[in-house]
Formats: C-alpha cells, sequence, structure tokens
C-alpha cells in the first residue's frame, strides 16, 4: 500500500505562492497564518469572525469610513459578492476547475485593481472576507444618510 500524501488547498496555494516569487520563509509564514487562522475560526462564529476582520481592515489596511466614503457606486458590495462566488466555487466545483472559474468571476465582477483580489483557498476565509465588506457598505451607507 502506498502512502503518498494527500495535497490539499493549503499545499496548491503554496505552490502558486512559490510560482510567484514567494521565499520559503514568506511560504512558512503563510502557513503559519493559515494554521493560525483555522484554530481561530474553529472557535469563533461567522459574526465574531467578519467583526474581527472587518476591524483588521480598519485597523490594519487603513479602511477607514472616509476611505470607504470615497466607493460610493457599489464598489464595496460589488467585491463583497465577488468573495461570496468565489466560497461558492470553493465549495461546490472540483478542484481542477475552481481557479478557472474564480479567474472569470474576477475578470466580471471585481471592481478594484487586480492586485487587491486576495481570494483563499479556505471558503470560510472568503465569506468572510465578503461579510466584512458588506458591513463597511451598511457602514458607508448609513453615514452618508446621516451626512445628508
Amino acid at each position: 500500500m502506498s502512502t503518498t500524501p494527500q495535497i490539499t488547498d493549503v499545499h496548491r496555494a503554496l505552490v502558486k505562492a512559490i510560482i510567484r516569487d514567494l521565499s520559503i520563509e514568506d511560504g512558512a509564514k503563510l502557513l503559519a497564518e493559515h494554521d493560525a487562522r483555522k484554530s481561530v475560526q474553529v472557535s469563533q462564529d461567522g459574526a465574531s469572525l467578519i467583526a474581527r476582520e472587518r476591524r483588521r481592515g480598519v485597523e490594519v489596511e487603513g479602511y477607514t469610513a472616509a476611505h470607504d466614503a470615497e466607493h460610493r457606486h457599489g464598489q464595496l458590495a460589488a467585491a463583497a459578492i465577488t468573495y461570496a462566488d468565489v466560497a461558492l466555487v470553493r465549495i461546490t466545483y472540483l478542484p481542477e476547475a475552481q481557479e478557472r472559474e474564480i479567474t472569470e468571476i474576477m475578470a466580471n465582477r471585481w471592481p478594484f485593481e487586480e492586485e487587491w483580489f486576495k481570494p483563499a483557498v479556505d471558503p470560510v476565509d472568503n465569506l468572510v472576507k465578503a461579510g466584512a465588506l458588506i458591513a463597511a457598505e451598511i457602514d458607508r451607507i448609513n453615514h452618508a444618510k446621516g451626512a445628508s
């Protein structure tokens, strides 16, 4: 009996990252971050994960209310739909068809520069991103209502 290791989505993501000139150290960090996210995700409900991602976007990425206010043509909602579609592909498509489908989704719907599109291997990660973007769009709309 052969003991061939299973190739997982994490392995595929690491191979793609390495092909894109990611150093071994950065690849190891990527894997460690993935493992850390997995342990947190298992212990937190969806709303908590989304709230944490929204906070991270504001505090780390600088996606503040002022930044979000610049996107008043539905871009945040479109980005959320894109990540939700990626999650659906990850759940329903065979691995060999996923990248083609995700590339098509990005080309047809992603409202920002391609470099900002960072689909995850895990569908939960993509749903968390989608949820945080929906929260940002709700905040933007509510803030605009209050300002008018």
